[in-house]
């Protein structure tokens, strides 16, 4: 501290701004100032490692792998609004001047954030309209009103002639109305935004939407329009009508978003129960598993609307569903038809087996005819609700329909699917008098759309067909079978078993875990969310939760006869549900016929929203500081003001008024009483006035991280260069010469100088070794909170693959070591935080070998034998060194 207040003052008097000596009280106030200043910078690059963080999460959502909301995109753009301005500040303390052309960017560019992410709490757009719309008045045009799922409805009975109940919806209109005469929409969206994606959160906050929904009174002009609608409807089928009740949310039943089974849906309800009904409808809206699947589809909260069709209540003889197209997409071919005695619930629920039919697309002959084990039926009370009581042993083994009523169910989804130019997934009911009634139609998932043969798949012949049983198992040592079941959601995954018997135990599930349910319920589909796949010992691809895993491209396997108890908790397994069966571990072989990661939010609200704000935020536009166009004025994202800080700050912290580069005024360090190719620039309480001809030697920093840091890369001897095969000598010599950030003549990233910045508890350091460069920063202190370790290595000589593979390798190390670790091409990034010093100072020793020995590793990566050896080897080594 005292050589650069005294290098400061002989800069002031050879300048002739302060010829007379400074006493002691000034020359403790100017004390004062450079530990404020040094206070400053230390917490701009604390808030700046911390802004880069929330960015590269940005970064990470909108490659759409994992499903996420509108919130969570809010909630890292508020913090990162926060931190730049604080860095603003931050900046002016260092450098004792105003950023007015900085805050003016800064305001800009918010301004610019606020617009897209900025919610629309108008219930987007819907425009004014009746309460009620009868289903005879309803098309597809409707659909802002009524819905898609009613305003599908409407289309086939009005346009296509089918047969379907007679009914009213209550509308768009009708929602908003009950919205605002309590101020539900305001306060519902005020706790959304309060809110984090957790699962945790989402639980609490469903509990919270819901009871204020269920709590607020119905408009009376909106209770009087259900009833003479009511009214209407028994004029019109000539009696008093029982009721289903089913939700139609905007968005619902749209091409990829079917929120199947997540919303609530009443059967067999009076016309006296139907506004509390109503009321049940609307508040699942905000039930844990729908705000769960818009967070996974991407579709913001604040947008929910709620519409609401009442049709005339169908007692049937059977009912089911069918697909147009296979929804596995095995069968190219072939429409699929599911059906059961009695009304569909219990097969949509998962809750039973149901009888089986394909039929070929072309000329309707049934292909296959399989009649499930179904054990029980759906049946009405006389006045209302349903029960479920057992099948009679006899009608249990029938098929609950023939096959010409297979070929007429047929031809109406055939018929949907023609109309509306897509595949279609119709739920029908037969009624006593043999008549076949639409009850709902709706897109299939996009997955389901090609069809692909079971010759595709490349799925393997059971055992009992296969050729060569014995020589095979002498080729491959035999893999324990865990069980076998029914293909609900094609792919093949791997995770650890996690049973899931209540809704509390998707707390606990760990992230790419396979869950393990007895019944396959909707109430379970947030855990697909966090899931690798999903296993039931009951249901079939019928259910609500199949179509949710097809949609989510989870594997999903149901059927598995007593999973829940046989299965391993905690073990990995491997769910192959093309092959219809679970292995014990991780079956590579059977991975590499899965499908790389899709970006599920690609096309979604919320991806898109992304998309449209993270320009504003992540994009970086300043990156030469040698640059006459590296200004304030050309910040154009929060990431630019933040390069710009950093990199003002640096130079403020150690230009005492000159415009030298900061590194050229640091000590040079010796090491073993040697120069090293390293300065050191002393932030304040390091040096402790130990240097000598502007040399410092290592064991006379007091600098706890740098310590570590530079004994990790003393530790082990590096032995030189690798020797390198021709060629990857070759890839080098390609590199050199067609990389101009390469070149040390023209301005780069690369052409800087090493160095370490250093105080009592943090470390900053750059290095260049051959072709890439690292950079780390360390915090190591007391206070657990606040410590943290920031790093970063790029570059290399050899080819894009070779540099890749040498990323690869410092990653898996970081991994190991317990670092969260992000890798792009040949980049790495690491980070660790809230450790104690003494984890710290064991990890920074870590990363200064990793520094020192993965140099020119790059020329050697050719191969994962390569690879392997070098990961063991340099594994070795860090575990002696950590421990």
């Amino acid at each position: 501290m005292r050589r650069i207040l005294d290098s400061l003052l002989s800069w002031m008097r050879a300048r002739k701004l302060r010829p007379e000596p400074l006493g002691e009280e000034e020359l403790e106030t100017l004390r004062r100032r450079f530990r404020a200043r040094h206070h400053n910078f230390k917490l701009l690059l604390s808030g700046n490692n911390e802004a880069l963080e929330h960015i590269g999460r940005l970064e990470e959502l909108a490659r759409g792998v994992h499903p996420f909301g509108g919130q969570a995109v809010r909630a890292s753009a508020a913090r990162i609004i926060a931190l730049a301005f604080r860095t603003i500040k931050h900046l002016e303390a260092i450098t004792g001047s105003k950023q007015t052309t900085l805050v003016d960017r800064f305001n800009d560019i918010k301004q610019k954030i606020d617009a897209v992410l900025t919610p629309q709490l108008s219930g987007d757009g819907v425009s004014a309209g009746p309460r009620i719309l009868t289903l005879d008045a309803v098309t597809k045009q409707d659909v802002d009103q009524v819905g898609p799922k009613m305003a599908r409805l409407g289309e086939a009975r009005n346009i296509l002639g089918m047969n379907v109940p007679d009914g009213f919806v209550i509308t768009a209109a009708a929602f908003q109305e009950f919205m605002a005469a309590s101020d539900l929409r305001d306060e519902i969206n005020r706790r959304i935004q309060s809110r984090s994606d957790e699962l945790t959160s989402r639980m609490a906050l469903a509990q919270e939407l819901q009871n204020l929904v269920l709590n607020a009174p119905l408009p009376p002009a909106l209770e009087e329009a259900m009833a003479r609608a009511c009214a209407g409807l028994a004029e019109r089928i000539g009696a008093t009508p029982q009721l289903v009740v089913r939700s139609s949310a905007l968005g619902e039943d749209q091409t990829g978003a079917s929120f199947a089974g997540q919303h609530r849906s009443a059967v067999n309800v009076s016309p006296d129960s139907l506004a509390s009904v109503y009321k049940e409808i609307v508040a699942s809206t905000y039930s844990l598993e729908a705000i769960s699947y818009r967070l996974t589809r991407g579709i913001p909260e604040e947008s929910a609307v709620m519409c609401v069709g009442v049709l005339q209540m169908v007692d049937a003889a059977a009912g089911g569903v069918a697909y147009s197209r296979d929804p596995l997409g095995v069968r190219a071919d072939s429409a699929i038809i599911h059906s059961v005695f009695g009304l569909p619930k219990q097969m949509v629920d998962g809750a039973d087996a149901a009888d089986f039919i394909a039929l070929d697309r072309e000329s309707a002959d049934i292909l296959e005819h399989d009649i499930g084990p179904k054990k029980i039926r759906t049946v009405s009370y006389a006045d209302e609700g349903v029960r479920r009581e057992e099948l009679d042993p006899d009608l249990a083994g029938r098929s609950s329909i023939d096959p010409p009523t297979a070929r007429r169910i047929f031809d109406l989804v055939m018929k949907l699917e023609e109309h509306f130019g897509e595949p279609q997934d119709m739920e029908w009911a037969l009624s006593p008098q043999g008549d076949i009634v639409v009850l709902q139609t709706r897109p299939l998932p996009a997955a389901a759309r090609r069809g692909v043969t079971a010759h595709e798949l490349d799925l393997p012949l059971p055992a009992s067909h296969a050729d060569g049983d014995d020589a095979a198992s002498d080729a491959k040592p035999q893999v324990q079978e865990l069980g076998r079941g029914i293909v609900a959601s094609p792919g093949v995954a791997v995770g650890p078993v996690h049973v899931i018997e209540r809704e509390a135990d998707m707390l606990t599930m760990p992230m790419g875990a396979v869950a393990v349910v007895k019944r396959p319920l909707p109430r379970f589909a947030p855990a697909l969310a966090e899931a690798a796949a999903i296993v039931a010992e009951e249901g079939g691809a019928a259910g609500h939760l199949a179509s949710v895993a097809r949609e989510l491209g989870k594997p999903a396997l149901f059927g598995v006869v007593d999973a829940m108890r046989r299965l391993p908790v905690g073990e990995t397994i491997t769910v192959d549900a093309d092959s219809m069966v679970l292995l014990a571990g991780r079956q590579e072989d059977r991975l590499q016929r899965t499908t790389p990661q899709t970006n599920l939010m690609r096309g979604s609200r919320v991806h898109d929203m992304l998309l449209k704000v993270l320009p504003h935020i992540a994009r970086l536009t300043l990156r030469d500081p040698q640059s006459e166009e590296f200004a304030a004025r050309n910040c154009k994202s929060m990431h630019d003001i933040f390069r710009f800080c950093h990199e003002r700050a640096l130079l403020a912290m150690f230009d005492f008024g000159e415009d030298n580069p900061f590194p050229e005024r640091a000590a040079q360090l010796l090491a073993g009483g040697k120069s090293s190719q390293f300065k050191v620039i002393d932030l304040g309480d390091a040096f402790h006035d130990k240097t000598r001809d502007n040399k410092i030697r290592v064991e006379e920093i007091d600098s706890v991280p740098f310590q570590a840091f530079w004994r990790g890369m003393m530790a082990v001897p590096w032995a030189g260069p690798p020797p390198v095969e021709t060629r990857g000598l070759a890839s080098i010599l390609h590199e050199a010469l067609l990389n101009t950030n390469l070149e040390p003549s023209m301005p780069s990233s690369y052409t800087v100088q090493n160095y370490f910045m250093v105080a009592r508890d943090f470390m900053s350091s750059q290095s260049r070794f051959g072709f890439h460069f690292s950079t780390v920063e360390a915090l190591v202190g007391q206070r657990i909170r606040e410590n943290y370790i920031s790093f970063r290595f790029a570059g290399g000589a050899a080819d894009q693959n070779r540099r890749e593979a040498r990323a690869v390798l410092v990653a898996t190390l970081l991994n190991d070591l317990g670092f969260e670790t992000d890798r792009h091409f040949d980049a790495v990034r690491a980070r660790m935080d809230n450790r104690s010093a003494e984890t710290m100072v064991a990890r920074l020793a870590a990363l200064g070998f990793i520094t020192m020995h993965t140099r020119q590793l790059d020329m050697v990566l050719s191969s994962n034998d390569a690879m392997e050896t070098y990961r063991q080897s340099l594994s070795e080594h860090l575990a002696r060194l950590v421990s």
